[in-house]
Parts: structure tokens; sequence; C-alpha cells
């Protein structure tokens, strides 16, 4: 589905150090290799980076109120999310990834887990058109904003991503000083493109004008944090003294 803006980014098939790998263990797991990292077996995924462990950490008390829900997975890679989604109950999945070989290592698994109720779509962000419920958009908006695809501004990004995922978002914000940041220069890509800033400020306030519910869930490394918006009503499920407070908001830049 889709084919990706003109001056996008594109991971061409076979390059980079991080090129995707699918195999088989002696313990009869499997192992997942790539810029995901983890093992899938009879315990489920584990052995997954801790980054992966602690943003799935902070999700995973939500998934029984939104078990019902449909849940799309923006920017799948191999999947990790969104198949912990479906092991933990959700009924329908969507992995949404634009490069085909990490969308098949994603079906590899899901295969060889044996899971049902999903479906894979090779397409950009910005292609995707079906409307969910439930959304992940997990280390993405760097890439998003005008690399591997070219919407230009925090408040497009959100208004696309609030429009497929109508009930509730995990997002996480990458800020400009992350280290993959600097490495891929993914703010300087496309300047042409670029209509808005990239400051967290802007990224919250996309995020308020279009979910009542926006709270900060976990700071999974000092770069990046990863936040809830929703349309669930907080007095439900707020028991975490790490809500957004003044003092962040005034260090949002």
């Amino acid at each position: 589905m889709g084919t990706p803006p003109s001056h996008a980014y594109t991971r061409a098939i076979g390059s980079q150090s991080e090129i995707p790998v699918f195999s088989h263990q002696e313990d009869a797991s499997c192992l997942v290799q790539g810029y995901q990292y983890f093992r899938a077996g009879a315990r489920g995924l584990y052995d997954s980076k801790p980054e992966h462990e602690k943003k799935f950490a902070a999700i995973a008390p939500f998934i029984h109120l939104l078990r019902n829900k449909r849940f799309i997975d923006f920017g799948c890679s191999s999947g990790y999310f969104g198949i912990q989604a479906l092991l933990h109950g959700t009924s329908f999945v969507s992995f949404v990834d634009h490069d085909p070989e990490y969308l098949a290592i994603a079906q590899n698994v899901l295969h060889y887990l044996e899971l049902t109720n999903w479906e894979c779509i090779c397409s950009t962000v910005s292609a995707v058109t079906d409307i969910h419920d439930v959304g992940f958009a997990l280390a993405l908006v760097h890439w998003i904003y005008s690399y591997s695809d070219t919407f230009g501004s925090l408040q497009a990004i959100v208004a696309h991503l609030a429009k497929l995922a109508s009930h509730t978002l995990f997002i996480e914000w990458i800020d400009p000083t992350d280290y993959a940041m600097a490495l891929a220069g993914h703010l300087q890509q496309n300047p042409g493109r670029i209509r808005q800033p990239y400051t967290k400020k802007n990224f919250l306030k996309a995020l308020r004008m279009h979910y009542p519910t926006v709270e900060l869930l976990a700071a999974i490394t000092p770069t990046r944090e990863l936040y809830i918006a929703t349309l669930l009503e907080n007095e439900n499920w707020h028991d975490r003294d790490d809500q957004l407070t003044n003092k962040e908001e005034a260090g949002a830049s």
C-alpha cells in the first residue's frame, strides 16, 4: 500500500549493519536480530533489548482496558510491540512498515507463534488510510518528520496518527539531542519539506489538540520518553507520579 514520498529515505534491501535476521535456535525458539532484537518461544517474547522491555512494561497495564480495540503498529520493524499486544489478548493488530525485509521478519514470528487476527501492510505511514482504535508510534516521529516520510511538522504527524488511532496513541518523543539523531541527521534531511520546528513543545501541543488526556508513562532514556494520548478517563487508571508537571512543561523546548 502506498509509495514513499519523493525524497523520503527507504533502506535499500540488504543494506546497513542492522540487516534483519530470523533464525531458528537449538532450544526450539527463534531469534530476531536487527533494529529490534528478541527471542520468541513458548514463553512468548523474551531476551529483548532493555528499551523494548521498558516500553512495553509501561504499556502492558493498559492492554486489559483496550483489548477489544483494533491496534495498529506504525513503523513496526520486526513487530515486537504489536506481537506483545496480541500475546496479551488484543483482538486485532495491523503491522505497518515500509521495509519489506523487516515486515517479512514480523510475519515469520507471527506464524512461528501461531498467532491469528493480524495483517501486515507494506507502506509508508503517510499512505495508510485504514482507521483503527489504538496505535503504537514508537521510535518513529524523528523518522517520519522529514526522513523516511516527509510530514514536515509534528502537528501534521499527530493529526494523521490521531485519525488512524482514534482512541489511544502510545507515542515516543525522541529529543533532538538523541544519539540516533546525531548519527543519522534526521532533522537535516529534506529541509524544504519542514514547516514547523521539531520541538517537544510542538509535540505536546499537537497531542493535546487531538486527545483529551496526554500523560508521560516512562522516561526510556535521558532523550526518549513514552507518552499515552487517549480518550480514556484518567481517573480510571491514574495512579502514577510521573504525570506532566509545570516543571516539565517549562523544560520543553
